[in-house]
């Protein structure tokens, strides 16, 4: 995602051909989210793709109402760049923690059978 994202505001600040939006929107569209929650809750794919789509709606509504004063007082870059920043520290500070935890668990079972 966060080189979706920087794909996408590198295009947009220097004007480079719509084709790199293109491919920095596809990089960062949350498809592996969906994919990896229909796959783990396929009893409630139903209420998860309600979820899901409910959140990308929602977000599509504020980023819409927020991004463009941003853009105009910062840039896209200094835009862009603070959202990757997010992005970067959500997944050190959740995602890894969760892995590393569910590696060590998983280990502790492989060492133990």
């Amino acid at each position: 995602m966060a080189c979706g994202l920087l794909t996408y505001s590198f295009t947009l600040n220097y004007g480079k051909h719509w084709i790199g939006s293109a491919f920095g929107w596809g990089m960062g569209c949350g498809c592996s989210i969906t994919a990896y929650n229909l796959e783990k809750y396929p009893d409630q794919s139903t209420a998860v793709s309600a979820i899901i789509n409910a959140w990308r709606t929602a977000s599509g509504f504020f980023v819409g109402n927020f991004q463009p004063p941003w853009i105009a007082k910062n840039g896209i870059s200094a835009d862009f760049g603070t959202q990757v920043s997010v992005v970067v520290a959500v997944m050190i500070l959740t995602i890894t923690p969760v892995v590393v935890t569910v590696g060590r668990k998983a280990k502790s079972h492989i060492t133990q059978a």
